[in-house]
């Protein structure tokens, strides 16, 4: 006789919602937080999209999807040994009065963490379920009446005024300040070229090379043409 290594877990409770509702709140990664009294749920709503619940307890992949009624998933905790196979999980919606009998069917767990997962059921998700769709019930969209509308406007719109004026005060100071750094910048540049042209060494200017004066040359005397003397006869 051998001594079977897995149980199957059968939990079922109502909830005061719609099949429609707790179906797309146990697929959105918020809603699936919320519902669990705020353990972090991540939760990608396709066929073998990958599921997280309880904070990391609980992994696994969805298997498949009909709309509203069903949801199978592969499911396996950290306390699930390495060499365990994934456990299947079949959660069914089905209308029971005003609201939704949630069906749990928990395929091949093991043996020795069945009872606690059997508890855990009802424990994370039964009990803080019915709470969270109660509470949901009970909220009731209020509209303002016109008069606060009016004052809620008066008052987002000071505050814009308000705020526009902080940023163009910010700004203009951020453009004086940007102008004094450039002033400042330029000044130091200026110095430092200043200091850089009289810390540099003068070259002697070379004399100019002295022009050789040129030998006078006597202008010879131009001769005048004799006078030709007449004879006396």
């Amino acid at each position: 006789m051998t001594t079977s290594t897995t149980r199957n877990v059968r939990v079922s409770f109502v909830v005061p919602a719609s099949p429609d509702d707790v179906y797309g709140a146990w697929l959105d990664s918020a809603a699936h937080t919320a519902m669990t009294g705020g353990q972090r749920a991540e939760i990608e709503p396709r066929t073998f999209g990958r599921h997280m619940a309880g904070d990391g307890y609980v992994e696994g992949v969805i298997l498949e999807l009909d709309v509203g009624r069903r949801i199978v998933q592969t499911w396996r905790s950290t306390e699930f040994q390495k060499s365990s196979p994934d456990s299947r999980l079949e959660v069914h919606f089905g209308h029971d009065g005003g609201g939704t009998r949630v069906g749990i069917e928990h395929e091949d767990v093991p043996v020795e963490l069945a009872d606690d997962i059997e508890a855990g059921w009802k424990e994370f998700y039964a009990e803080p379920m019915r709470a969270y769709f109660s509470q949901q019930g009970k909220r009731v969209s209020v509209k303002p009446s016109k008069p606060k509308a009016k004052g809620a406007g008066k008052t987002i719109k000071a505050k814009a005024t308000k705020a526009g004026k902080s940023i163009a005060k910010a700004a203009k100071a951020a453009v004086k300040k940007a102008k004094g750094a450039m002033k400042k910048a330029r000044g130091k540049i200026k110095a430092a070229a200043k200091k850089k042209l009289s810390s540099a060494p003068k070259k002697k200017a070379k004399p100019a090379p002295k022009k050789k004066a040129k030998p006078a040359t006597k202008k010879k005397a131009a001769k005048k043409p004799a006078k030709k003397v007449k004879k006396r006869r």
